[in-house]
């Protein structure tokens, strides 16, 4: 305008503007945001990750496991794969509009995986929905070592994750109870929350960590790096499968078929190490975070010992196994004020571990900014929980 280029009453940024500017600087991109719920944004603040730091650096200092990757785990049961896939880009004519034919839409398959630091996966274990277990049918052409139950809904509770971890997950690990301890980091889904869960911890050595609320997607190194491209080839197999079967559609008999090949590209062992590396899990690093993850928290309060408390009162999303067991008296010793205070104790701490409701629960919109990693099992747990 000063030049006389452009006229006042003129659009100032107009497209040739734009396409000059994006030409001039080079180091400009564009990319689509990432969709980031109130919860993970309010939750991601550097307070959070300096206490979750410390806490899991303290556990594997003391445990000896800084140069014990294959010691070092993490499971996940947040990839669910649906019969309605998300098809893919194409070129086409600019007069034509483009469409897809898709199954359709029903109950999720979920998938939990596992791997641990050295790059190594354990097979996956898929939780399908129904009532009856057909293995032949079910489980036909998923990876070898696989298996599976069913569920009501497809999701996963916490009586299934006890029984993968008690039935699956240790047949395909290498641990002995006398010596290092094994380091299991997850999320604290109520789906996880298990005082039961505590128990048969402790007699296999094993240390269960959980991971901060609301923040896997910087934190969980299978959110972070494998089930992202499990899902994305998955969505490939589904389109394939559309295009070279016309009038069929894909059901919960065919879903672990067409994921077995996702399955081992998503959880590679170089998706894994490279995830855990992110993740400043191993090696070690708890500068690992890019501090531009944590900036939407900046502008979310603190939450007040007024507001913690109730949070507290009004959280919905306690496990009922953990009310349940709290609810009925020792069965071996008979009631006791120790134990009922202990338990009680025990319940808030479970409160601010809860990490974010998936999609089929409904979200609460309480803040848990400042919410501290629960290690498990607790050194200062009463002996009889």
């Amino acid at each position: 305008m000063f030049m006389g280029k452009r006229k006042l009453q003129e659009d100032i940024l107009s497209n040739k503007w734009y396409y000059s500017f994006m030409k001039r600087l080079s180091n400009l991109t564009i990319s689509k945001p990432q969709k980031l719920s109130m919860q993970r944004a309010r939750c991601a603040s550097k307070e959070t990750l300096s206490n979750y730091y410390i806490e899991l650096g303290t556990i594997m200092t003391q445990n000896n496991l800084h140069d014990q990757p294959q010691k070092i785990f993490n499971t996940d049961d947040e990839s669910a794969l649906q019969t309605e896939h998300n098809p893919n880009r194409i070129v086409h004519d600019i007069v034509v509009k483009p469409q897809s034919v898709t199954s359709p839409r029903s109950s999720n398959v979920t998938i939990i995986g596992a791997g641990n630091a050295f790059g190594n996966a354990v097979p996956p274990y898929y939780v399908f929905p129904g009532v009856k277990f057909d293995r032949a049918l079910l489980l036909d052409g998923t990876p070898p070592g696989s298996d599976g139950q069913c569920s009501k809904t497809g999701w996963s509770n916490s009586d299934i994750f006890k029984t993968y971890l008690e039935n699956h997950f240790l047949k395909y690990i290498s641990h002995d109870i006398s010596a290092t301890p094994l380091l299991i980091l997850f999320d604290g889904h109520c789906s996880h929350v298990s005082l039961t869960l505590q128990d048969w911890a402790e007699s296999k050595n094993i240390i269960l960590f959980i991971l901060p609320p609301h923040c896997s997607h910087i934190l969980q190194p299978l959110d972070i790096g494998c089930f992202g491209p499990l899902k994305a080839c998955y969505n490939r197999e589904a389109q394939l499968f559309m295009h070279r079967n016309p009038g069929c559609k894909i059901t919960r008999f065919n879903i672990g078929q067409m994921s077995c090949s996702p399955n081992q590209k998503g959880l590679s062992a170089q998706n894994l190490t490279s995830s855990f590396k992110k993740s400043g899990i191993y090696p070690f690093n708890p500068k690992a975070i890019d501090t531009t993850e944590l900036v939407p928290a900046t502008i979310y309060h603190k939450a007040t010992s007024d507001e913690a408390t109730e949070s507290t009162m009004n959280h919905s999303h306690i496990s009922q196994d953990v009310e349940n067991t709290l609810n009925q008296p020792d069965q071996r010793n008979g009631p006791s004020q120790e134990l009922s205070k202990s338990a009680t104790l025990t319940i808030q701490q479970f409160e601010f571990t809860i990490s974010a409701p998936k999609e089929h629960d409904i979200l609460s919109d309480h803040d848990e900014s400042n919410s501290q990693p629960l290690l498990l099992p607790l050194e200062n747990m009463h002996p009889d929980i």
